[in-house]
C-alpha cells in the first residue's frame, strides 16, 4: 500500500513522545502501529504498511494520535482523515 510518515515538532515535545496511527474501516482496524516510547522532535519516521488493501469506502479513515512527553501528565492530540 505505501509508507505512513509523521514528524512531532514544536517547542516542548520532550525526547519520549509517541504515537499511534490506525487505518480504520467499519470500526475495525485494518493496519495499526504503535510506535515506541522514544520519538525525538523534528525527526521524520516512517513505517511500511506493508501488502494493506483499502477499499476507497466512505467508511475507512486514518487516525494518527500524537502523545507529547512533558513534565506531569503526558498531553495528546488527535487528528483524522475525512473519509475516503
Amino acid at each position: 500500500m505505501g509508507t505512513a510518515k509523521y514528524k512531532l515538532t514544536g517547542a516542548g515535545t520532550g525526547g519520549d513522545s509517541n504515537e499511534i496511527i490506525r487505518l480504520r474501516s467499519n470500526g475495525a482496524d485494518k493496519w495499526a502501529h504503535d510506535s515506541p516510547d522514544d520519538l525525538d522532535n523534528d525527526t521524520q519516521y516512517s513505517k511500511s504498511m506493508d501488502s494493506t488493501k483499502t477499499l476507497a469506502s466512505t467508511t475507512e479513515y486514518v487516525l494518527f494520535r500524537a502523545i507529547f512527553d512533558t513534565a506531569g501528565s503526558d498531553p495528546s492530540c488527535n487528528a483524522y482523515t475525512p473519509n475516503v
